[in-house]
């Protein structure tokens, strides 16, 4: 149904953000498929489904357009609202780099590196990684990671 298009593929949530499950079958390694299950599933997804494309794209775009104009997205940036604004950026950054993936009929290989995939891709804004980047990277991700660490084992007591 997925390839045909007559059924939204499911997102998954694993971490912050949703993937779909005909990308990771497509990067998945089979180690054992006796009956040949997998490997039948895999040879169904040799080739980027444009049914498949032509909704990604919609759906993320949709998404994206929504919020670029969006009054209360303008109004937490007047108030500074840091916790909405970071959530959100790092859910419009996915959607810009499910439409990227879905442009160059290329399975999205999910979140990790993924930078460093779609540099070689050719259907893209310039520099991409590295406005990607200044959206969604604080200066040092070593002292992000030990401040939010330390934050954690001071909320921990108190829930105790």
């Amino acid at each position: 149904a997925w390839l045909a298009g007559t059924a939204r593929p499911t997102a998954l949530d694993w971490s912050i953000w949703g993937y779909h499950l005909p990308n990771d079958l497509v990067h998945q390694r089979i180690i054992h498929d006796p009956h040949g299950v997998m490997a039948g599933w895999k040879a169904r997804l040799a080739s980027y489904p444009e049914v498949l494309r032509t909704r990604l794209l919609a759906e993320n775009m949709a998404l994206l357009r929504y919020w670029r104009d969006d009054y209360h997205y303008e109004s937490k940036v007047l108030r500074e609202d840091t916790v909405f604004l970071a959530g959100l950026a790092s859910h419009l950054v996915h959607a810009i780099l499910q439409v990227i993936f879905a442009l160059n009929r290329v399975w999205f290989p999910g979140d990790g590196w993924i930078l460093s995939f779609v540099g070689a891709l050719p259907a893209q804004p310039a520099d991409l990684s590295a406005r990607s980047t200044a959206i969604l990277a604080p200066p040092d991700p070593a002292t992000q990671r030990r401040t939010l660490i330390a934050l954690i084992d001071d909320l921990t007591p108190l829930t105790a």
